[in-house]
């Protein structure tokens, strides 16, 4: 392989390892976020009804 096409390469995986590691991130807070949606979800929901 020539060497753009390896930095290329090292590049993308890179990328990738990232965002992998940010979706377990974010997966780890779900419940949270979830809650935080049900919350704002319900208020919206009374907003609307009255």
């Amino acid at each position: 392989m020539d060497p753009l096409s390896v930095t290329a390469s090292i590049i993308a995986i890179l990328l990738l390892s990232y965002k992998v590691i940010r979706y377990l991130t974010d997966v780890k807070d779900a419940p949270k976020e979830r809650a935080k949606c049900a919350v704002e979800a319900l208020n919206l929901h009374s907003l609307l009804l009255n």
